[in-house]
């Protein structure tokens, strides 16, 4: 019984991990893109779709550290969470410049 659920819990936390991972990349991607389009266009939606990402990932990344199973996914997404923190400070700083 307890090889069962030590198995499901790397499990869980292998799943959490991975789409906190793939969450954050995709937030990256849709940042980027987002930043390359001209700056004639005040409203760009895939900013805020890569927030929206950004948050999915946080939740994630707290589903993952819960479970603590797997201490390189925890620590690359730690990485990847601080990334994102300062690209989405920066685009709001870029805004508050702009505005």
């Amino acid at each position: 019984m307890r090889s069962y659920l030590s198995k499901s819990s790397l499990t869980k936390s292998y799943l959490y991990s991975t789409s906190s991972i793939l969450m954050a990349f995709l937030s990256i991607l849709l940042w980027y893109k987002g930043m390359s389009i001209t700056t004639d266009v005040p409203y760009k939606p895939y900013i805020e779709v890569s927030i929206v990402l950004y948050v999915a990932h946080i939740f994630c990344f707290l589903k993952a550290v819960k479970v603590k199973e797997n201490k390189v996914l925890l620590l690359i997404n730690l990485i990847i969470y601080n990334l994102l923190l300062v690209l989405i400070i920066t685009y709001a700083f870029m805004i508050s410049f702009k505005y």
